[in-house]
């Protein structure tokens, strides 16, 4: 009987972490970071530029770099929070389902 009510618990849980997940929306999987870059100009001097966003993300294989232009970086900022929320969510999604999956073998096996 307590083993039926966990499960009923978990499942519920399941569909609630399922919704989350889809309610998110597009994600991105990265970091943000800044970069400046530096120059020399033909006579010598230093020229220095703007700040400027670099979206660091896993490719095929490698690590790949975007620029982000400065309208657009808070739309990124918004995608990797979201991208942050559903990985958290991806980890307790697989801790539930594989609760069931155990837990739910068990009850149909044993009891």
């Amino acid at each position: 009987m307590e083993l039926d009510k966990r499960i009923e618990a978990w499942g519920r849980e399941l569909a609630l972490v399922r919704s989350r997940m889809e309610e998110l929306g597009p994600i991105a999987l990265g970091t943000l970071a800044k970069s400046r870059k530096k120059y020399r100009t033909k006579d010598g001097r230093e020229r220095v530029c703007d700040d400027s966003a670099v979206l660091k993300f896993a490719g095929t294989g490698k690590g790949l770099t975007v620029r982000i232009p400065k309208d657009r970086e808070g739309a990124v900022r918004k995608l990797l929070e979201n991208g942050r929320k559903w990985r958290g969510l991806s980890k307790r999604y697989m801790q539930l389902s594989s609760r069931l999956a155990v837990y739910g073998a068990l009850k149909k096996n044993f009891s």
